[in-house]
């Protein structure tokens, strides 16, 4: 048992899945544009068929049920069970592998598959393929983009060796789509607890990321009292372009318009557009309740959910590929939009996304950006609340002594003037040395300092983990003797903005709430003023 769960505890660091947030999916009835290019020997193999192929006289044979198909590779006659035919186009190879459109291999063949059973079955294929140790031909089930980051040392090692140990329940796979990918989920569970392992398809049919997460279905969010759908509409978007594309969500007050606009800009981990964990949604209630009083809202996955396992293959990731290109790309998606005032567009980053706001409007030289809301920010660089984090918790009984030693062993580590990313001390394990450089460099209160747009500071004073008291006045400092900048202290509110009593703990995060209309009423008026 200890086995499995140090497997399932490295998978979950490969694909930075060690943040706060579950991943929940979301509902989407896009359906594939066009016809897709199956593997055929793959396709057929996995539907219980037998394929050979003829090298010196170049003919795929497939046998199915009672169907014999000959394919001639580069020609348009097949043979249909002893009767030529001819096909509309030739017969394709790609990565040594016989392709045809999925639709052609459904009426030769006599077949009903649509995409969703097609991928389906390549992922059953794609498990089977790993657990067997059969990597080497499993390119040509990849995207271009995503066989860069994927190597077969990988596959053969730490995802072979988590498949295992666990049995992914490919009989009750489901399948959820946004506009980039089509997610099919696959349970599987270890100790009571249960997880997705999460293969994601592009819309030509190809494994394009992998990713794994806590099993969310057990959480029910409810609807604020605010939220009245009369009053807003939803559309799914794509922000940003290339191997980096977001689904994301862009919720419209009703009426003529133009409309002020913010985009929220996640916490740290691998949040989805409403900023899931368990049954809160705080992006969400933002959403619908901002877009309630004329203010349109742009949310999306956060690149290190969306891209989980490629992102941490960056050599030198960055907060500027975690949050800033992807705030940037949703500003330049909204200013395409006619009933959006491209003139009073507001940033507004919650937790690390508040920290590195200041670093996203300095870094705004063309006015993307009329002003900026930091939604409990750390003032400090983020590893110095670490040690004060596991304190906390160690307090609680949820965390050790020696554990909250360790990380402050860490944090000393990256503090210390001597510290090379390019060549990290000896005994560092805290990962991303690039990540922890760049954020020792960050000036965030000097940056601050030289902001000049509107700036709302917004902070729950229950919150255990930004400090009100260390990173609340950190940014009163910050903005002191200048104008711009305005501040809300909310005493019942906690890191999630969900209202509580006494000593405030983890467990608060679990239990049904929502944004309070007055914090929604604090932002609104923010923004239209």
């Amino acid at each position: 048992m200890k086995k499995i769960t140090r497997l399932i505890s490295l998978m979950l660091i490969i694909m930075i899945l060690g943040g706060t947030a579950a991943y929940a999916a979301q509902g989407n009835n896009q359906s594939v544009s066009g016809d897709i290019y199956v593997p055929v020997k793959f396709a057929c193999e996995t539907l219980g068929g037998q394929v050979s192929w003829d090298a010196k006289k170049q003919i795929t044979t497939v046998k199915l049920g009672s169907n014999e198909l000959k394919l001639f590779i580069n020609r348009c006659d097949i043979i249909l069970n002893g009767k030529a035919k001819v096909l509309k186009e030739k017969v394709k190879v790609e990565a040594g592998r016989t392709i045809l459109p999925l639709s052609v291999l459904n009426s030769e063949l006599g077949l009903k598959l649509t995409c969703d059973d097609y991928i389906k079955l390549i992922s059953i294929k794609f498990i089977d393929m790993v657990k067997a140790g059969k990597t080497a031909d499993s390119s040509i089930l990849l995207s271009k983009s995503f066989s860069k980051y994927v190597t077969t040392e990988f596959l053969n090692s730490t995802l072979a060796a988590t498949f295992s140990v666990v049995e992914p329940d490919v009989k009750n796979m489901t399948i959820s789509k946004n506009t980039v990918h089509q997610n099919v989920f696959i349970p599987f569970t270890v100790q009571q607890a249960k997880y997705n392992f999460i293969l994601r398809f592009d819309y030509n049919g190809k494994i394009d990321e992998f990713n794994q997460a806590a099993d969310s279905s057990q959480f029910t969010y409810s609807k604020p009292s605010y939220d009245n759908s009369v009053n807003y509409t939803e559309k799914e978007v794509t922000i940003g372009g290339g191997e980096w594309k977001l689904p994301g969500t862009l919720t419209m007050p009703k009426g003529k318009g133009p409309f002020p606009a913010v985009i929220l800009v996640h916490g740290s981990g691998p949040n989805d557009r409403d900023e899931t964990l368990g049954p809160v949604k705080p992006f969400r209630d933002l959403a619908v309740g901002l877009a309630s009083q004329g203010v349109a809202v742009l949310r999306y996955e956060k690149r290190t959910l969306e891209y989980g396992f490629r992102i941490q293959l960056l050599p030198k990731l960055t907060m500027t590929e975690e949050f800033e290109e992807d705030a940037f790309a949703a500003a330049k998606y909204l200013k395409t939009m006619d009933n959006i005032d491209a003139s009073n567009i507001t940033v507004l980053g919650h937790s690390e996304g508040g920290y590195d706001l200041p670093r996203i409007l300095d870094s705004d030289k063309t006015g993307t950006f009329k002003a900026g809301i930091i939604m409990s920010g750390c003032s400090r660089p983020l590893y110095e609340l670490l040690p004060e984090q596991y304190k906390y918790l160690a307090g609680l009984g949820m965390a050790t002594e020696e554990q909250a030693e360790a990380i402050k062993a860490q944090v000393a580590l990256i503090q210390d003037k001597s510290f090379d990313p390019a060549n990290p001390p000896k005994g560092y394990s805290l990962g991303m040395p690039y990540y922890f450089y760049d954020m020792k460099n960050y000036d965030v209160i000097g940056t601050a300092k030289q902001i000049e747009k509107p700036i709302l500071v917004l902070q729950g004073e229950r919150d255990y983990q930004v400090s009100p008291k260390m990173d609340y006045e950190g940014w009163k400092k910050a903005f002191e003797g200048k104008s711009n900048a305005e501040f809300k202290l909310y005493p019942k509110l906690n890191h999630m903005y969900l209202e509580g009593e006494g000593q405030p703990t983890p467990a608060e995060y679990y239990v049904n709430g929502n944004i309070p209309q007055y914090v929604i009423n604090d932002i609104a008026g923010f923004i239209k003023k």
